[in-house]
C-alpha cells in the first residue's frame, strides 16, 4: 500500500507508525499546477461550462511522478496530504498522475501525527472531496486572472516590473496605506484632565475626570478641593479562559510576545506539526475533541489541584466558515510526559519556546476562571464635575496561574472602604497631553485585522503578510508595517483602476462564495466569471505575444543578484525574457570574479606559503587570488589522488 503525504519529515515520521506493509512517500507539495509562464485558464472554456484548465506537471517534479507512478502499480494508493483544500486538490492531482497505474487511489485525513491517529485514517480512506477541490480551483482560476490582467498592467503603468495585485494582498495593503493616510493627515488637539489624589484611612488612591477640550473650564475645577463620593460599587468579576489556539489566535500572540513575524510562526508550528508534537498547525477551529478535553480535566488536578478544575468543561465554538472537522492547534500528548520541561532534548530552543506556548493555552482553557474583584468610585466637585477611580485585585488566578495573559482593564490595586456621602479633601493638578495618531499595524494586528473583517483565511495570512514585505510594499520598522512610496503608487492606480479589489466587503464576499462551493451549494464557477466581468475590458491582453515575458522565478532570480552586487536592476531588462537573462549571465559572471578575487584565507596562505611554486608565490604578493585558487584547487586535488594510491 502506497502513501503519499506532502513533506519528507512526515513521511519520515509516518512509515515508523505505520510499519511493514505500507510505503510513506513525499510529493514534495504540488506536483500538478499551472504553468507559471503561460495563463493556462481558457475564458471561452470556463463561461461555456467547460474544464478550462490546462495543467502541467510542475519543474523539477518529474522524477517525483515517474517514482510515484512506478511505486503505485498495482496498489492501493492513500492520498495523505493536509487536511484543507489545498491538500484535497494535492491528492487530486495526484490521482489524476496515478489512477491509471494504480489499483485504486483513495484520500485519508489526519489531524495530529500520532499512531493511534495514523491508524485509524488508514481504516477509513474516502473518495477525494470534489467540493474542496472546486473551491480550489475557484480560488486559483481567480488568481490567475488578477495575476495575469490586473499586475501586468499595474507594472507597465508605474514602469516598474515585479508588481502585484491579489484579492487579498491588495485589500490589506489599502487598509495599511489607509492607516498610513490617516498618520499623515492627524493633527493632534490638545486637551487637559484633572487629576486628584485622594487618601482615607492612611491608602492613598487617584481619580481623573474626563477631557476637557477647553483648558479654562478645566481650570476651573482646581478651585474645588473637596469631592463627594456618590457612587462606591464593588464587584466579583469571574473571567474566562482564553480559547485554545487558531492559526490566526498563534500568529497574533506570537507576534505579540516574541515579535514573530506570522510567515515564521507558522514554519516553527509545521515543523512541530510533521514531528508529531502539535494538531494540525492552520487550523481555524477552537474546538477540542472530547478526549482531549478528558486528557486535560485528568490532567490539571495533578498539576495544580482540585481548585483549579472547573465543574463542566468549557466548549468553545468556530467561527462561522470555519473548518470546523479540525481541531484547534494543540499539543498531541496531553499527559505529563508532553510537558515542555520534558522535550528539551528534542526540540531546538524556537520549537520549544513556540510548543511551550500552545501547551500552557491549551491547559489554560479548560482551568477555572481567573476571579477579580473590581472597584468603581466616582466622586464629584461643587460644579457637578465627575472625578473616577477604579481598582482591581486578583483574588482567584485561575487559568492565568499558567498564561499569562494581558490584563484588559485598568486599575490600580485595592481602594479604601468608601461610603456614598462621604466628603474627602482632594489635591489637585492640571495635566495636559494631545491626542495620538491611530497606530500603525503590526504583523500580528493586521493578522487580527484580515480575520476580522472575513479577508483571506487563516491559512492565508501568513503568506500575505510575506507578499507584502517581499514586493517590498511595506517594510518593518520597530515592529509596525510601514508603506513604502511605491505601495502608495500601486494603492492610487488601483483606487483609480479597480477600486473593486480594494474593498474588504467583496473580498470577504468572494471567501463566502468559496465556503459555499465547499459546501456543494455553489457553481465554483460563478465567483471566477464575476471576476471575469470586472476585468472584462482586459482580456485582449491575453491574446498578444507572451513569450518574452520573464517568470515571477526569473525576476527573483535576478534579485537576489542585484542584492548580492548591490546594484539596481536595469528597468528595460525586467519586461523582456530574453533581456533579462542576458543580464542574469553577466551578473553571475561578475559575482564568480568577485568570489574568485575575494582575499584568502589564512589557512589558504599558509598552504602556498609552504607547498607552492615560485609563480604561485608571486601571484600571491600581487593580490592575484583567482591564480592562487586555480593553484590550490589542482594542490588538492593531486594531494587526494596520491592519498588513494597510497591506500591501493
Amino acid at each position: 500500500m502506497l502513501v503519499i503525504v506532502e513533506s519528507p519529515t512526515k513521511a519520515k515520521k509516518i512509515q515508523s507508525f505505520l510499519g511493514k506493509g505500507y510505503t510513506v512517500k513525499a510529493s514534495l507539495g504540488h506536483v500538478r499546477d499551472l504553468p507559471p509562464d503561460e495563463f493556462a485558464v481558457s475564458i471561452e472554456a470556463l463561461e461555456q461550462g467547460k474544464f478550462p484548465f490546462k495543467f502541467k506537471v510542475l519543474a523539477g517534479k518529474g522524477r517525483v511522478v515517474k517514482e510515484l507512478q512506478r511505486l503505485a502499480s498495482g496498489e492501493l494508493v492513500l492520498c495523505a496530504s493536509d487536511p484543507d483544500r489545498e491538500g484535497e486538490a494535492i491528492a487530486w492531482h495526484l490521482a489524476q498522475l496515478l489512477k491509471e497505474k494504480a489499483k485504486e487511489v483513495k484520500r485519508i485525513e489526519f489531524h495530529e501525527i500520532t499512531k493511534k491517529a495514523l491508524q485509524e485514517a488508514v481504516k477509513r480512506p474516502r473518495e477525494i472531496d470534489l467540493n474542496r477541490v472546486r473551491a480550489q480551483f475557484a480560488r486559483r482560476a481567480i488568481d490567475r486572472i488578477l495575476g495575469y490582467l490586473i499586475s501586468p498592467e499595474l507594472s507597465k503603468e508605474l514602469g516598474k516590473r515585479g508588481l502585484s495585485a491579489g484579492r487579498v494582498q491588495s485589500t490589506a495593503l489599502a487598509e495599511i496605506v489607509k492607516r498610513e493616510r490617516e498618520i499623515k493627515e492627524f493633527v493632534p488637539k490638545p486637551y487637559w484632565v484633572v487629576e486628584v489624589e485622594l487618601e482615607k484611612d492612611g491608602k492613598k488612591f487617584r481619580a481623573r475626570t474626563e477631557k476637557f477640550w477647553d483648558k479654562k473650564e478645566a481650570q476651573e475645577n482646581l478651585r474645588f478641593p473637596t469631592l463627594l463620593v456618590i457612587r462606591a460599587d464593588k464587584r466579583k468579576k469571574l473571567e474566562k479562559p482564553k480559547a485554545p489556539f487558531t492559526a490566526s489566535a498563534l500568529q497574533q500572540e506570537a507576534n505579540r510576545l516574541f515579535k514573530w513575524s506570522p510567515e515564521y510562526t507558522m514554519k516553527v508550528a509545521q515543523e512541530l506539526f510533521e514531528n508529531g508534537y502539535i494538531t494540525y498547525h492552520r487550523s481555524d477551529s477552537p474546538r477540542l475533541s472530547e478526549e482531549a478535553v478528558g486528557f486535560l480535566r485528568n490532567l490539571i488536578p495533578r498539576l495544580f489541584g482540585k481548585d483549579y478544575l472547573p465543574a463542566k468543561p468549557f466548549v468553545y465554538k468556530a467561527k462561522e466558515g470555519a473548518q470546523d472537522a479540525h481541531e484547534a492547534i494543540r499539543p498531541t500528548k496531553l499527559t505529563p510526559e508532553g510537558a515542555p520541561e520534558n522535550l528539551k532534548d528534542r526540540l531546538t530552543p524556537q520549537q520549544l519556546k513556540l510548543y511551550t506556548l500552545i501547551w500552557k493555552r491549551t491547559l489554560a482553557s479548560q482551568m477555572k476562571e481567573a476571579v477579580w474583584n473590581t472597584q468603581t468610585v466616582v466622586l464629584q466637585n461643587d460644579r457637578g464635575v465627575k472625578f473616577t477611580a477604579k481598582g482591581k485585585t486578583l483574588v482567584f488566578e485561575g487559568w492565568r496561574k499558567v498564561y499569562d495573559a494581558e490584563v484588559e482593564e485598568d486599575g490600580e490595586g485595592i481602594l479604601p472602604e468608601l461610603r456614598v456621602g462621604e466628603k474627602l479633601p482632594a489635591k489637585l493638578r492640571l495635566k495636559e497631553d494631545k491626542t495620538k495618531p491611530p497606530a500603525r499595524y503590526t504583523e500580528g494586528s493586521l493578522v487580527k485585522w484580515l480575520e476580522k473583517t472575513g479577508v483571506g483565511r487563516p491559512s492565508t495570512y501568513a503568506s500575505t503578510v510575506k507578499t507584502l514585505k517581499a514586493r517590498k510594499y511595506v517594510v518593518v520598522k520597530g515592529g509596525k508595517m510601514v508603506p513604502t512610496e511605491t505601495a502608495f503608487r500601486v494603492i492610487e492606480f488601483l483606487e483609480e483602476k479597480h477600486p473593486w479589489i480594494l474593498s474588504p466587503e467583496l473580498t470577504a464576499q468572494m471567501e463566502k462564495q468559496l465556503d459555499l462551493v465547499e459546501q456543494g451549494k455553489l457553481d465554483w464557477r460563478k465567483p471566477v466569471l464575476e471576476t471575469v466581468e470586472k476585468v472584462r475590458e482586459l482580456l485582449p491582453l491575453l491574446s498578444e505575444e507572451r513569450d518574452d515575458r520573464p517568470t515571477e522565478k526569473q525576476l527573483e532570480f535576478a534579485r537576489s543578484l542585484a542584492e548580492k552586487l548591490k546594484k539596481e536592476l536595469p528597468a528595460d531588462v525586467l519586461l523582456s525574457k530574453k533581456k533579462l537573462s542576458k543580464w542574469i549571465d553577466g551578473a553571475k559572471r561578475e559575482l564568480a570574479k568577485e568570489k574568485a578575487n575575494a582575499p584568502l584565507s589564512e589557512k589558504q596562505v599558509a598552504v602556498i606559503e609552504k607547498h607552492g611554486d615560485e609563480k604561485v608565490r608571486e601571484a600571491l604578493l600581487r593580490g592575484d587570488y583567482a591564480y592562487c585558487r586555480k593553484w590550490l584547487d589542482g594542490f588538492f586535488r593531486e594531494l587526494k589522488r596520491s592519498g588513494r594510491r597510497k591506500k591501493k
